[in-house]
């Protein structure tokens, strides 16, 4: 393999469609971006596979979680923050929750067949674990820490 591997992007073609893109290519499911980029399934590269399990599960609603110590210290600050703010009924936010088990991040992996990884709910920013079949062949199960 190339140590060069191309731009893999995610986001929405110019019709609004979910998409996938690799280099100039687009693809809008999940089997046709394996099929044309394998090396997204290569375990050298299971950041880009989480990436791409949740773009095609979720589309836009989760980021992956890519290094857990910065996500953390953001996090907390934040939370520390908002936590002094009086409550609004109005405004959402992390710090109207219990705090959650962040203790629990990590990077990705996979085991026996199953991917584990971490999102932030991108209209929140509140953590989640997700699992499931590192192939894509079901469905991935979001759990909030």
């Amino acid at each position: 393999m190339s140590d060069t591997l191309p731009y893999v992007g995610f986001g929405y073609d110019d019709d609004d469609k979910l998409c996938a893109t690799v280099g100039p290519d687009e693809y809008h499911s999940l089997a046709d971006l394996f099929a044309a980029a394998p090396f997204v399934q290569d375990p050298a590269q299971i950041v880009l596979l989480a990436q791409a399990l949740n773009h095609f599960a979720h589309e836009m609603d989760y980021g992956v979680i890519e290094s857990a110590e910065p996500y953390r210290a953001d996090f907390l600050k934040r939370y520390a923050a908002e936590e002094e703010l009086p409550w609004d009924q109005f405004s959402l936010r992390v710090g109207d929750f219990d705090l959650p088990d962040l203790d629990q991040l990590a990077p990705p992996k996979i085991e026996g067949g199953l991917i584990t990884f971490f999102v932030n709910h991108r209209g929140l920013d509140a953590p989640y674990k997700v699992t499931g079949p590192a192939d894509g062949s079901g469905k991935l199960d979001y759990a909030p820490l």
